[in-house]
């Protein structure tokens, strides 16, 4: 019998290479912790691109933002967060069409029935799933989608944002519970990034602009200045 991500299972030819290569305990403050390292390089992958999303303008934002769930659903896989792949597949599915209204209906944000459904589906896929082997850890990751994904119906940026924000909070106490240790240090540094993004865009809203043309403007009186010189010299 061998253990996998704290679970015992039957042995198979050659599984302990296997596992001993993707698994190794580690002693944290005196606790022995089993870390599955597949599982934690590809959270830090997701971590990287979802931390450079943070920091673009909506469309990019949705489409990196995808990407990175792509390797975060591998972790979820992984360790055996399974409550958290179906959201992580359904947050996946969500930007898909957050990237089609986008571009198909100038930056029109997703309609309200398509995220009512969206989310109707999320909810059916997870409940039993909740109900086999209840945690209240488990219900963390539908409740996260549905607050960030009703903030994605508005187009407001901070409303978006702040939608975010709750999310990459919330789900860190899911990855501790999964044993995503790769995960949890992720939500830390999005939580951090979302929030620099807000007062970096707040900042960017409440500077005083400067008045179109000025630069032209200068350029004419240079050009006249100049001329006026050549006159004189002639």
């Amino acid at each position: 019998m061998l253990k996998c991500n704290g679970k015992v299972v039957e042995e198979k030819p050659g599984q302990r290479y296997i596992l001993s290569m993707m698994n190794v305990d580690i002693n944290i403050f005196g606790n022995i912790v089993n870390i599955n390292i597949p599982a934690q390089i590809s959270g830090l992958i997701g971590m990287t691109i979802i931390l450079i999303a943070y920091q673009q303008k909506k469309t990019r934002f949705v489409l990196l933002q995808a990407i990175g769930c792509m390797f975060c659903l591998l972790e979820a896989l992984l360790c055996g967060g399974w409550v958290g792949a179906t959201i992580t597949s359904m947050c996946i599915a969500r930007n898909i069409m957050m990237l089609y209204f986008l571009k198909k209906h100038d930056g029109a944000p997703l309609p309200v029935k398509y995220t009512l459904i969206h989310l109707a589906v999320c909810w059916a896929l997870v409940i039993p799933q909740i109900l086999a082997n209840f945690s209240i850890f488990n219900l963390i990751p539908p409740i996260m989608l549905t607050i960030s994904t009703s903030a994605a119906m508005f187009a407001n940026y901070y409303i978006m944002k702040s939608g975010a924000l709750i999310h990459e909070a919330g789900y860190l106490f899911y990855h501790m519970s999964i044993g995503a240790y790769a995960g949890v240090l992720r939500q830390i540094v999005l939580s951090s990034a979302v929030i620099i993004s807000i007062i970096a865009m707040a900042i960017k809203d409440h500077s005083p602009k400067k008045p179109k043309g000025r630069k032209m403007h200068s350029n004419i009186n240079f050009a006249k200045n100049a001329g006026a010189d050549v006159r004189k010299a002639a």
